[in-house]
């Protein structure tokens, strides 16, 4: 199971306090009884928070999903916006190279989660829709299909 957890310990800098972000993770061999395996990344990877996270294989390679709030990029003043994020993945289980994460869809998405259309095994992404102040609206957009184009996945609603 992959969590969103903070580290108990900063990267060091400016943004040692906040930028805390990691991916918890823990194992269970039944759903009961679940052993903590520590973080998969490390603090310091420009993110305060990885919520919602989830790991997919789209057309043979792997990604780490997650959303984030634009108040937990940093450093602040990058011009970054909050969203839904991916960041490239050696496997399920990572290494993940959350420092490079990129935004996929706009600004107004959080939340987003791959899914697999089960008639055209396309790869589809579902999200909520914020408004332009960053308030939840409480809708889900219409299935986008995700394809690579180069060296990263896009979303083409």
């Amino acid at each position: 199971m992959l969590i969103t957890a903070r580290s108990n310990r900063g990267a060091g800098g400016p943004d040692d306090a906040v930028d805390r972000g990691v991916v918890g993770h823990a194992w269970s061999a039944d759903p009961e009884h679940w052993e903590h395996r520590g973080p998969l990344t490390e603090p310091g990877q420009g993110f305060g928070q990885l919520e919602v996270v989830q790991t997919y294989e789209i057309d043979g390679r792997h990604v780490l999903m997650f959303s984030t709030g634009a108040e937990h990029v940093y450093p602040q003043d990058s011009g970054a916006t909050g969203g839904v994020w991916w960041a490239p993945a050696a496997s399920a289980v990572g290494p993940f190279d959350v420092a490079n994460a990129q935004r996929i869809g706009g600004d107004e998405l959080y939340v987003g989660k791959l899914i697999r259309d089960r008639e055209t095994g396309a790869t589809r992404l579902l999200a909520f829709v914020m408004d332009v102040d960053g308030e939840f609206v409480g809708e889900i957009i219409d299935p986008g299909t995700v394809v690579w184009e180069g060296d990263r996945p896009v979303l083409r609603r």
